[in-house]
């Protein structure tokens, strides 16, 4: 029943969100409902985590879409960005974890997993290991991305979009191939095709993710589709399955904010407020030596910096029509990278 209600309450909002034309407003409206219904409610909202693998293969589906085989070719220069993201990234990290530890009073250890910009799940359960605050990483982790969520799209849309860039769908990309149907509808072959790309997409997913890899099932997903796009004229999805994954992507995050989240939200003030301008000088900065020294375009450099999860920065990316593939390959390789040197720091610093 709260299932239903949670997924009920999240589309009304993703329809409002994207009604007001609101950047990612599928997903930000469908995380402000259900955080709403949450708060107000109690803590009813309940996402199983077998369904935020479902979110997780969707999304995917539609990340690796916008892969073609000029994309892959094109990352074989990308050595460089990420070089100057993943050494700016730790930088920054170390720099404010040391400034939250000696400004809020935070232990070390839980500074240190709170400033690093990986995935909330996945640094929370690492960070079990070294005596770090769980909840308060996880508090923190979560604010920091809810600002990434809430405010990025706006600013880059502000910043560097005069208009709004059309998204450019798996459709798009076949048109380049071959002539679009022009019935527009959703034929059996389609829906053949889609069949073949859901269990190509599934398949990736739950093989990364019984090898324990960080993020697999995202990764898994995306890496499947790619290949699928690049070695056969299978790809393809409806247009409804794009705004569906946004849903359920707000659906999943709004489930997480409860009565419990604000009520141990006073303590966390300051390290929030740190975490903040952590999270604008890590981005900016990077942001601006990427475009200086790489010529990458200044809209995509900074949401190649901006540290949210790859399934919701490469929706929202794909949405503003940005160049997807780079931000996608840039983020993976930040959480993995997060993921297996965070540890080696936390021993290095004990």
């Amino acid at each position: 029943m709260y299932l239903v209600l949670t997924h009920l309450v999240g589309g009304a909002g993703g329809y409002w969100g994207k009604k007001k034309g609101i950047p990612a407003g599928a997903m930000i409206g469908a995380l402000l409902a259900v955080a709403l219904m949450n708060t107000l409610v109690g803590h009813a909202a309940h996402y199983p985590p077998n369904l935020r693998v479902v979110v997780q293969i969707l999304s995917g589906l539609i990340i690796g879409s916008r892969f073609t085989r000029e994309d892959v070719k094109a990352l074989r220069v990308m050595g460089k960005p990420i070089l100057i993201l993943l050494t700016m990234m730790f930088t920054f990290t170390i720099l404010f974890s040391l400034l939250m530890q000696k400004i809020s009073g935070l232990s070390f250890m839980t500074s240190l997993f709170a400033c690093s910009p990986g995935g909330m799940s996945d640094l929370s359960l690492i960070a079990v290991d070294f005596g770090a605050s769980t909840d308060k990483v996880m508090l923190l982790q979560l604010f920091r991305f809810i600002v990434v969520v809430v405010f990025f799209p706006n600013i880059i849309k502000k910043l560097y979009l005069s208009a709004p860039a059309p998204a450019i769908s798996v459709e798009d990309s076949e048109a380049q191939r071959k002539e679009k149907d022009p019935s527009g509808q959703f034929s059996p072959e389609k829906l053949k095709k889609f069949a073949v790309s859901l269990i190509v997409s599934s398949a990736g997913a739950l093989l990364l993710r019984f090898l324990g890899v960080p993020a697999g099932a995202i990764i898994g997903a995306i890496l499947a589709t790619v290949v699928l796009s690049v070695v056969s004229e299978l790809l393809s999805y409806p247009s409804f399955v794009k705004v569906l994954s946004r849903v359920l992507a707000g659906c999943y995050i709004g489930s997480q904010i409860s009565r419990s989240t604000w009520a141990a939200l006073g303590e966390l003030v300051i390290p929030m407020i740190i975490m903040a301008v952590e999270v604008f000088a890590m981005s900016f900065v990077t942001a601006y030596l990427l475009s200086r020294f790489t010529g990458m375009n200044k809209a995509t450099a900074l949401f190649c910096c901006t540290p949210g999860g790859i399934t919701e920065m490469g929706l929202i990316a794909e949405e503003l029509g940005l160049d997807t593939p780079k931000i996608v390959l840039m983020h993976s390789c930040r959480l993995i990278s997060v993921i297996c040197l965070i540890p080696v720091l936390a021993h290095i610093f004990a």
